[in-house]
């Protein structure tokens, strides 16, 4: 889906299913210590148990959109593939929710408002008119958090995707 901030991606590779998770292994810190991102020689952080990990690119500045990505290394008949689901931080999509949806709710309600009238003049009544900078200022507001979560998404997302590419082909 490119208009949201989830990807899914298979990875087809030659590399045997133990040789596949043996490269991830060398990429991936499985220490709980996140204070010092710096002093990290591998690039991702996270868990992997069995033919199964979750994972984060380390970074040395913040990012709250960075992606978890979670797979699964499969064998198949030529080699392996890596089935990867690359999504938000769980908390960091409660929190969207949370914040955007009050300022959905008021734009529901003014849609509502404005299609009665429209069909319906006589069936709502309301003092006054809504003034369309308050209508604009609302969906600028949403859109514009749209836009810094997916961006900030895609951006890490790409640089994750491109690197676990180079790492099984």
């Amino acid at each position: 889906m490119k208009f949201l901030p989830y990807e899914g991606l298979i990875i087809y590779s030659q590399l045997s299913q133990e040789s596949a998770i043996q490269k991830l292994i060398d990429v991936v810190d499985s220490s709980s210590n996140q204070n010092f991102r710096s002093s990290a020689i591998k690039p991702y952080r996270g868990e992997i148990i069995g033919y199964k990990f979750k994972i984060r690119r380390i970074i040395n500045y913040r990012n709250s959109f960075l992606p978890v990505i979670q797979g699964e290394i499969k064998s198949v008949r030529e080699g392996c593939c890596i089935d990867l689901k690359i999504r938000l931080n769980l908390i960091v999509i409660c929190f969207t929710f949370v914040w955007s949806s009050p300022l959905i709710y008021l734009l529901l309600m003014i849609f509502i408002v404005m299609i009665i009238k429209l069909f319906s003049p006589g069936l709502v009544t309301v003092s006054g008119s809504i003034p369309s900078n308050i209508i604009f200022a609302l969906f600028g507001f949403i859109l514009f958090y749209y836009c810094l979560v997916t961006i900030c998404f895609k951006i890490e997302s790409t640089k994750a995707k491109v690197f676990l590419q180079k790492l099984f082909n």
